[in-house]
Protein backbone atom coordinates (compact mmCIF):
# COMPACT_ATOMS: atom_id res chain seq x y z
CA UNK A 1 0.00 0.00 0.00
CA UNK A 2 3.03 2.25 0.07
CA UNK A 3 2.56 3.34 -3.53
CA UNK A 4 -1.12 4.12 -2.92
CA UNK A 5 -0.18 6.23 0.10
CA UNK A 6 2.31 8.13 -2.00
CA UNK A 7 -0.19 8.68 -4.83
CA UNK A 8 -2.76 10.06 -2.38
CA UNK A 9 -0.28 12.36 -0.68
CA UNK A 10 0.23 10.23 2.42
CA UNK A 11 -2.93 8.14 2.50
CA UNK A 12 -6.67 8.71 2.68
CA UNK A 13 -7.61 11.84 4.64
CA UNK A 14 -10.67 11.64 6.88
CA UNK A 15 -13.60 13.52 5.36
CA UNK A 16 -12.12 13.62 1.86
CA UNK A 17 -13.22 12.01 -1.40
CA UNK A 18 -10.75 10.43 -3.84
CA UNK A 19 -11.65 9.53 -7.41
CA UNK A 20 -9.63 6.63 -8.85
CA UNK A 21 -10.05 6.32 -12.60
CA UNK A 22 -8.45 4.54 -15.50
CA UNK A 23 -9.02 2.24 -18.44
CA UNK A 24 -10.93 -1.03 -17.91
CA UNK A 25 -8.82 -3.93 -16.70
CA UNK A 26 -5.89 -1.99 -15.24
CA UNK A 27 -6.59 -3.18 -11.69
CA UNK A 28 -8.68 -0.45 -10.04
CA UNK A 29 -10.98 -2.90 -8.26
CA UNK A 30 -8.03 -5.05 -7.19
CA UNK A 31 -6.25 -2.03 -5.75
CA UNK A 32 -9.37 -0.89 -3.89
CA UNK A 33 -9.97 -4.33 -2.40
CA UNK A 34 -6.36 -4.50 -1.21
CA UNK A 35 -6.68 -1.05 0.36
CA UNK A 36 -9.95 -2.02 2.05
CA UNK A 37 -8.42 -5.20 3.48
CA UNK A 38 -5.29 -3.41 4.71
CA UNK A 39 -7.31 -0.80 6.59
CA UNK A 40 -9.74 -3.38 7.99
CA UNK A 41 -6.81 -5.35 9.42
CA UNK A 42 -5.77 -2.20 11.28
CA UNK A 43 -9.15 -2.03 12.98
CA UNK A 44 -10.90 0.44 10.70
CA UNK A 45 -14.52 -0.07 9.67
CA UNK A 46 -14.60 -0.31 5.88
CA UNK A 47 -17.59 -0.62 3.55
CA UNK A 48 -17.03 -1.76 -0.04
CA UNK A 49 -19.98 -1.07 -2.35
CA UNK A 50 -19.90 -2.59 -5.82
CA UNK A 51 -22.15 -1.26 -8.55
CA UNK A 52 -21.04 -3.75 -11.19
CA UNK A 53 -20.62 -7.09 -9.39
CA UNK A 54 -22.71 -9.18 -7.04
CA UNK A 55 -21.49 -9.60 -3.48
CA UNK A 56 -20.55 -13.23 -4.21
CA UNK A 57 -18.28 -12.11 -7.07
CA UNK A 58 -16.60 -9.48 -4.91
CA UNK A 59 -16.07 -12.06 -2.17
CA UNK A 60 -14.42 -14.46 -4.65
CA UNK A 61 -12.04 -11.70 -5.75
CA UNK A 62 -11.24 -11.00 -2.11
CA UNK A 63 -10.40 -14.67 -1.62
CA UNK A 64 -8.03 -14.63 -4.61
CA UNK A 65 -6.29 -11.60 -3.11
CA UNK A 66 -6.03 -13.16 0.35
CA UNK A 67 -8.42 -10.56 1.77
CA UNK A 68 -11.37 -12.79 2.65
CA UNK A 69 -10.35 -13.00 6.31
CA UNK A 70 -10.97 -9.28 6.92
CA UNK A 71 -14.10 -7.59 8.29
CA UNK A 72 -14.80 -5.50 5.18
CA UNK A 73 -18.56 -5.05 4.81
CA UNK A 74 -19.57 -5.91 1.23
CA UNK A 75 -22.65 -4.56 -0.55
CA UNK A 76 -23.97 -4.47 -4.11
CA UNK A 77 -25.93 -1.29 -4.79
CA UNK A 78 -26.37 1.13 -7.69
CA UNK A 79 -28.91 3.57 -6.25
CA UNK A 80 -27.41 6.50 -4.34
CA UNK A 81 -30.11 6.49 -1.67
CA UNK A 82 -29.62 2.76 -1.08
CA UNK A 83 -25.87 3.32 -0.80
CA UNK A 84 -26.40 6.10 1.75
CA UNK A 85 -28.75 3.84 3.71
CA UNK A 86 -26.09 1.10 3.77
CA UNK A 87 -23.46 3.55 4.98
CA UNK A 88 -25.69 4.91 7.75
CA UNK A 89 -26.34 1.48 9.28
CA UNK A 90 -24.42 0.75 12.46
CA UNK A 91 -21.16 2.40 13.44
CA UNK A 92 -19.93 5.21 11.22
CA UNK A 93 -17.42 3.81 8.69
CA UNK A 94 -13.84 5.05 8.45
CA UNK A 95 -13.71 4.37 4.71
CA UNK A 96 -16.37 3.85 2.07
CA UNK A 97 -15.37 2.51 -1.35
CA UNK A 98 -17.88 2.81 -4.18
CA UNK A 99 -16.66 0.74 -7.11
CA UNK A 100 -18.64 1.40 -10.26
CA UNK A 101 -18.61 3.27 -13.55
CA UNK A 102 -19.17 7.00 -13.07
CA UNK A 103 -21.23 8.71 -15.77
CA UNK A 104 -23.69 11.58 -16.08
CA UNK A 105 -26.58 9.45 -14.86
CA UNK A 106 -24.70 8.56 -11.67
CA UNK A 107 -23.68 12.18 -11.10
CA UNK A 108 -27.25 13.40 -11.54
CA UNK A 109 -28.46 10.71 -9.16
CA UNK A 110 -25.94 11.94 -6.60
CA UNK A 111 -26.97 15.58 -7.15
CA UNK A 112 -30.63 14.66 -6.69
CA UNK A 113 -29.84 13.13 -3.30
CA UNK A 114 -27.67 16.13 -2.41
CA UNK A 115 -30.34 18.78 -2.97
CA UNK A 116 -33.00 16.59 -1.38
CA UNK A 117 -31.16 16.52 1.94
CA UNK A 118 -29.63 20.03 1.84
CA UNK A 119 -32.66 22.02 2.91
CA UNK A 120 -31.34 25.12 1.15
CA UNK A 121 -29.68 26.10 -2.12
CA UNK A 122 -26.47 24.19 -2.85
CA UNK A 123 -23.39 25.84 -4.37
CA UNK A 124 -21.19 23.05 -5.70
CA UNK A 125 -17.60 23.48 -6.94
CA UNK A 126 -16.50 20.94 -9.55
CA UNK A 127 -13.24 20.20 -11.31
CA UNK A 128 -12.94 19.43 -15.00
CA UNK A 129 -13.76 15.75 -15.06
CA UNK A 130 -15.49 15.25 -18.40
CA UNK A 131 -18.74 14.03 -16.88
CA UNK A 132 -19.01 17.25 -14.84
CA UNK A 133 -19.31 19.19 -18.10
CA UNK A 134 -21.67 16.77 -19.84
CA UNK A 135 -24.81 18.15 -21.50
CA UNK A 136 -27.21 16.07 -19.35
CA UNK A 137 -25.64 17.39 -16.14
CA UNK A 138 -25.72 21.01 -17.29
CA UNK A 139 -29.31 20.66 -18.51
CA UNK A 140 -30.35 19.10 -15.21
CA UNK A 141 -28.72 21.93 -13.23
CA UNK A 142 -30.24 24.61 -15.48
CA UNK A 143 -33.73 23.35 -14.63
CA UNK A 144 -32.98 23.59 -10.88
CA UNK A 145 -31.18 26.92 -10.59
CA UNK A 146 -33.24 27.81 -7.53
CA UNK A 147 -31.90 24.74 -5.69
CA UNK A 148 -28.33 24.23 -6.96
CA UNK A 149 -25.64 26.16 -8.80
CA UNK A 150 -22.52 24.60 -10.29
CA UNK A 151 -19.14 26.30 -10.44
CA UNK A 152 -16.18 24.97 -12.42
CA UNK A 153 -12.52 25.44 -11.64
CA UNK A 154 -10.22 26.45 -14.51
CA UNK A 155 -8.37 23.54 -16.11
CA UNK A 156 -5.24 24.09 -13.99
CA UNK A 157 -5.71 26.40 -11.03
CA UNK A 158 -3.95 25.31 -7.82
CA UNK A 159 -4.14 28.89 -6.54
CA UNK A 160 -7.95 28.61 -6.53
CA UNK A 161 -8.02 25.28 -4.70
CA UNK A 162 -8.42 25.59 -0.89
CA UNK A 163 -6.89 22.14 -0.54
CA UNK A 164 -3.57 23.58 -1.71
CA UNK A 165 -3.52 25.74 1.46
CA UNK A 166 -3.80 22.56 3.49
CA UNK A 167 -1.00 20.96 1.47
CA UNK A 168 1.23 23.99 2.04
CA UNK A 169 0.47 24.02 5.76
CA UNK A 170 1.27 20.32 6.06
CA UNK A 171 4.51 20.61 4.07
CA UNK A 172 5.64 23.54 6.22
CA UNK A 173 4.89 21.65 9.43
CA UNK A 174 6.77 18.57 8.26
CA UNK A 175 9.69 20.64 6.99
CA UNK A 176 10.18 22.31 10.36
CA UNK A 177 9.51 19.29 12.58
CA UNK A 178 11.27 16.46 10.77
CA UNK A 179 14.99 17.21 10.29
CA UNK A 180 15.73 13.57 9.36
CA UNK A 181 13.16 12.62 6.75
CA UNK A 182 12.75 8.91 7.17
CA UNK A 183 9.49 7.38 5.99
CA UNK A 184 8.39 6.55 9.53
CA UNK A 185 9.07 10.06 10.83
CA UNK A 186 7.33 11.69 7.88
CA UNK A 187 4.27 9.51 8.39
CA UNK A 188 4.17 10.25 12.12
CA UNK A 189 4.56 13.99 11.61
CA UNK A 190 1.81 14.07 8.96
CA UNK A 191 -0.60 12.09 11.14
CA UNK A 192 0.08 14.28 14.17
CA UNK A 193 -0.41 17.47 12.18
CA UNK A 194 -3.69 16.32 10.60
CA UNK A 195 -4.98 15.25 14.02
CA UNK A 196 -4.05 18.68 15.37
CA UNK A 197 -5.95 20.35 12.53
CA UNK A 198 -9.07 18.33 13.34
CA UNK A 199 -9.05 20.03 16.74
CA UNK A 200 -8.34 23.53 15.35
CA UNK A 201 -11.34 24.69 13.29
CA UNK A 202 -10.09 28.30 13.31
CA UNK A 203 -6.89 27.24 11.60
CA UNK A 204 -8.87 25.37 8.95
CA UNK A 205 -11.00 28.48 8.41
CA UNK A 206 -7.84 30.49 7.85
CA UNK A 207 -7.16 28.48 4.69
CA UNK A 208 -10.12 30.27 3.14
CA UNK A 209 -8.97 33.82 3.95
CA UNK A 210 -6.90 34.17 0.79
CA UNK A 211 -8.97 36.38 -1.57
CA UNK A 212 -8.55 33.80 -4.33
CA UNK A 213 -10.32 31.05 -2.38
CA UNK A 214 -12.89 33.05 -0.41
CA UNK A 215 -15.45 31.92 -2.99
CA UNK A 216 -15.41 28.51 -1.27
CA UNK A 217 -15.89 29.83 2.27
Amino acid sequence: MGELDRATGGGFVRGSAVLIGGDPGIGKSTLLMQAAAALARRGHRVIYVSGEEAVAQVRLRAQRLGAADTDVLLAAETNVEDILATISEGKRPDLVIIDEAFNSDKLIEFLEALIKDAGKKVFLILDNLRVHHSKPVKAWAAERQDRIELFYLPSYSPELNPEERLNADLKHAIGTKVPVRTKAKLKLAASEHMTKLEQSPERVKSFFQDPRVKYAA
